[in-house]
Parts: C-alpha cells; structure tokens; sequence
C-alpha cells in the first residue's frame, strides 16, 4: 500500500480505486518525493508519482495521482484522481541519475476557502534518441477539489539541456487565480561533491516564480503612487527622477506589461519579471546608477518617457 507518516491506504484499496479510473496494472511503486496537505474540511489530500506495471502485458506507465480521503479514519472512503503522464520523465536517465532525483511535485490550496487546488511540477518537455532533453516547469489547476484538473501551460520553457528545472516547492496557500513557488536549476558546470551522488551535488540556481490568471482583477485603489520625484533638486531630472508604487492589494501584481504613458505619445512597456508582493513597495526610476542618481535605491530603470516637462 501507500504509507506516509499519518497512515496508510491498503493495496486492496488502491487496486480497486486505480481500476475505477481505468488503470488496471497490479504493480506499483511510489515516488519518495511527495506533498501531503490536511484541507479546511480535515480532508486529507496526498501527491506523488506511481510507477505502474504489468508484468503480463508489459503495459508500464508513471503518472502522477492525487489520494483524498474526506474522512482519513475511514481507509474506504479514499478517492484517487489522475493529474498528469509523466511515463517519459520517468523514462528519461540523465548522466545515470534516474527520475527520482529531479521530478518533484508541489501543491497550493486556495485559501479563500474554495474548491481550488493548483499542482506544479517538472516534466520532460523536449526529447531525442541523441540525449538531448530540455525539463520544464507545468501548472495545473482544479476547480473542484481535485476531481478534475485543467492544464494551465509550460510556465519555464527554457531550451537549454542543462535548464533543468527541479526541487520544486509551491506555496501551501495560494488564491483562486494566482499561485507562488521556488525551483532551483542545478549548474552541471560546477561540482559541489566529488562523489557526484546526483543533481543535489551540484550549485543550485534558486528561483522565484509567480503565475496570475487572466481572470485576475485588482480591487479599486489597489496600486498606489505613494511617492514621486519629478523635479529632484540633487541632480537634474534625466539622471534622478523616481516614483514609489505601493501594492494595497492583498496578493501578489506581475507588474510586467504595465506601461508608463504621459498624457502626449511617451510610453514605456515594463519587461522583465518584476513582481510587487502585497503591502509592498516599489521604486521605478530613469536611472538605477546610485553614484549618478543623487543616491537613490531603483528597483526597475524605465525609458522613453519622463515625468517633467
């Protein structure tokens, strides 16, 4: 059966419920890597990967599943939803390290109390006989407790063999239209362990990633210009200009595409990954240069438009 720390589901209780959703394979075998979370209901819901195999027909996939049980004390009542294949990542053998140590998953709950449930993980986006694979982060999300799931996109896309997005970690709570986590990419060019036992021996490239649904609106007055230095007297205006954003939201804004325009034909397009957290600020400014700026901390340069005449 499937154990975890707070209990265990029966192997008659697992064949019965993967046969319902058409996975007939008597074999299975569980990922380590795994997130368990108690939902606001004392549900408890568990991700992990399962290999699965039939000696018989050879019939061998991988995939990952979602296990949730409404009632943990009752081992009858689990219900086992499918999220995603994987059995090519879990094929693939990078260097001799096998899927295990570099497919991970991670999950966010809403925490407006819905039936909202996001699911990330890295999976095999590119692949040839040649060796050549290119791993990428994946978003999926559920409206409804788990029972379905929508796949969002490849949210990394990276094309580069040694972006190898792992170690993946999602915020445990997240909103309905926008979900928080960190990855790292392990730098193969730099060696941390002589005994190379796999991808942890290497340098990690931590990263932050953010994802906001179309269907994400700010609430009035949710950004606010706290602060603004149109006519700095330390230094002339094309070298020391600034403004401050406050975010009185109480999610994070991709700031990415908004565009700064004065009321004649001057406009810029923020680029870039730039991210205002809730209760936050922000500084935007002509010029990041400290020693040229009058001393002023910039978090984003912009150009082609000015904030004086």
């Amino acid at each position: 059966g499937l154990n975890w720390t707070n209990g265990n589901i029966p192997a008659y209780v697992l064949n019965t419920k993967f046969a319902d959703i058409g996975f007939f394979q008597s074999n299975h075998d569980f990922f380590e890597n795994h997130e368990a979370y108690t939902d606001q209901f004392d549900g408890l819901h568990v991700f992990t990967g399962v290999y699965m195999w039939d000696t018989a027909n050879g019939d061998d996939t991988t995939n990952y599943f979602h296990f949730y049980n409404p009632t943990p004390d009752d081992e009858n009542s689990w219900i086992i939803n499918h999220v995603t294949d994987i059995t090519q990542s879990s094929n693939y053998d990078y260097d001799g390290q096998d899927a295990q140590q570099f497919l991970f998953p991670g999950i966010s709950f809403s925490n407006t109390s819905s039936n909202v449930i996001w699911f990330v993980c890295n999976k095999v986006s590119a692949f040839d006989e040649n060796g050549y694979t290119d791993i990428d982060i994946y978003l999926y999300r559920s409206e409804d407790f788990g029972s379905s799931w929508l796949w969002i996109g490849n949210l990394t896309n990276t094309t580069d063999g040694h972006h190898i997005e792992s170690y993946i970690h999602a915020a445990p709570l997240s909103t309905d239209n926008d979900i928080t986590f960190m990855y790292a990419i392990p730098d193969l060019d730099v060696q941390t362990n002589p005994d190379d036992f796999g991808y942890p021996d290497y340098k990690q490239l931590i990263y932050f990633g953010h994802y906001q649904g179309e269907d994400f609106e700010l609430g009035d007055n949710s950004l606010v210009i706290t602060e603004i230095m149109q006519n700095p007297s330390a230094v002339n205006d094309e070298f020391g200009e600034w403004f401050e954003i406050y975010n009185d939201n109480q999610m994070a804004v991709s700031l990415t595409g908004y565009k700064l325009k004065d009321s004649g034909t001057d406009i810029h397009v923020i680029e870039g990954n730039l991210f205002l957290l809730p209760n936050s600020y922000i500084v935007l400014g002509n010029n990041e240069d400290l020693n040229t700026n009058g001393g002023v901390s910039i978090d984003y340069q912009y150009a082609d438009i000015s904030l004086g005449n």
